[in-house]
């Protein structure tokens, strides 16, 4: 409330001092009248002098709060945590920040007056031309990536967003350009690429040493397949003469039958080993499996096993 009063009280006599004129302007008698009175004349002086000292009370007031304000301003402006630079379209620095200097290891003098240009590395100073060519193009923001250089000589990742100052609507002569130390995420971001690729690398190679075991264990299975079908026929061949030319009480008769059984159960496990050799080198297709029926298979498969008390 107490800065708006001056404000009030200031259009209040600046009006009245109006219609005062007005009214002077509108009766030249009493004009003459008074400017011949030496006691008004004196008043009119008196009251102008105050009223010029209220009107110097309140410009100094004024320009102590845009001193304050203009000292806030520095201070944000320096003490921010980005850097921010005033840039003219030829990319001379007209202001700079101490983040920026910081950045930089310059002095902010080094700065100002100078080709921003200048602290960018060689192969990313098209870059900011290109940069302030779009930025003053329009009122929106642009953003680029670049590499700048720091007085030693070392450089780092930094991100440029610039905006140009707005002239009755239109971009005008200069434009303000925040710059963002991005170079841990430039690092972590190449970190991650190397760590995609050494993956990449790392499956490639799982799977070729995969397909490889595929492949020796396909050779494995069929060589063992084959290798049985032998001793299977001999098997076969030596029961039917037992069972031909031998006299057998029941029991011997029952375990022939049992070895035959078992033979010809090998027979066809074999088979089916080679037809799984086989198959392994063709594309999968899925079908219904009854479980039911796989039960029903091993349980009957078992029972002879389970009545003599041991497994076969």
């Amino acid at each position: 409330m107490s800065e708006k009063a001056p404000s009030n009280s200031t259009a209040s006599r600046s009006k009245a001092r109006e219609q005062a004129e007005q009214k002077l302007r509108d009766s030249p008698r009493t004009v003459q009248t008074a400017v011949q009175d030496p006691a008004l004349l004196l008043h009119e002086l008196q009251v102008h002098q105050v009223e010029l000292e209220h009107q110097n009370e309140e410009l100094r007031r004024a320009l102590q709060e845009t001193e304050e304000a203009h000292r806030r301003y520095l201070e944000l402006f320096d003490f921010a945590p980005i850097g921010y630079l005033t840039v003219d379209r030829m990319g001379l620095v007209q202001e700079a920040n101490q983040a920026i200097s910081g950045m930089l290891s310059v002095q902010p003098s080094r700065l100002t007056g100078r080709q921003f240009g200048t602290h960018l590395a060689s192969e990313y100073r098209g870059h900011f031309t290109a940069l302030l060519k779009r930025i003053f193009e329009s009122l929106d923001k642009r953003v680029t990536e670049v590499m700048l250089t720091r007085s030693d000589g070392t450089t780092f990742w930094a991100q440029l967003e610039g905006a140009a100052i707005s002239e009755n609507g239109q971009p005008g002569d200069w434009c303000r350009i925040a710059v963002v130390d991005i170079d841990v995420q430039k690092q972590v971001q190449q970190e991650v690429m190397h760590l995609n690729q050494t993956l990449e690398q790392r499956v490639e190679a799982r799977s070729a040493r995969v397909r490889e075991l595929s492949e020796e264990l396909e050779r494995f299975t069929y060589d063992v397949a084959v290798d049985l079908q032998g001793p299977l026929r001999h098997i076969e061949t030596f029961v039917d003469k037992l069972k031909k030319h031998g006299q057998h009480d029941e029991e011997s008769r029952r375990y022939i039958e049992h070895i035959q059984s078992s033979g010809n159960r090998m027979t066809v496990l074999t088979a089916a080993l080679l037809s799984f050799s086989r198959a392994s080198r063709m594309r999968m297709r899925s079908v219904p499996l009854s479980l039911d029926q796989v039960f029903k298979d091993v349980q009957r498969k078992m029972r002879p096993s389970s009545r003599s008390g041991r497994c076969v």
